[in-house]
């Protein structure tokens, strides 16, 4: 890296006015794992978003077409919450067919 003069000029001027910018060290103050866990939070909930809408817009109509009468009654109405509820993922992914890739896959 050059050393130019006039740079350590400027940053003297800038010290000297107050014109810093702070930086947070994250292992400093330990923030690390705060950070991790806020991705791997945002990371599920977009996951379960993608698979949520994908029930709701796809498989849902395709394999249970008596559902879609409900759709517009309330927004994630009652019976439509139900049936892609957690109780019931499981027995809607087991209906699909098994050529269809994984959820994010």
């Amino acid at each position: 890296m050059e050393a130019d003069p006039k740079d350590a000029q400027i940053i003297l001027h800038m010290l000297r006015i107050g014109h810093v910018q702070c930086y947070c060290d994250p292992l400093a103050h330990r923030l690390v794992d705060i950070q991790e866990l806020s991705k791997t939070h945002e990371a599920i909930s977009r996951s379960k978003t993608e698979l949520r809408h994908r029930l709701l817009t796809h498989y849902l109509s395709l394999y249970f077409p008596e559902a879609e009468r409900f759709r517009g009654s309330e927004p994630e109405g009652p019976t439509v919450h139900r049936a892609v509820g957690p109780a019931n993922a499981q027995r809607l992914i087991s209906c699909l067919p098994r050529d269809v890739p994984a959820p994010g896959g």
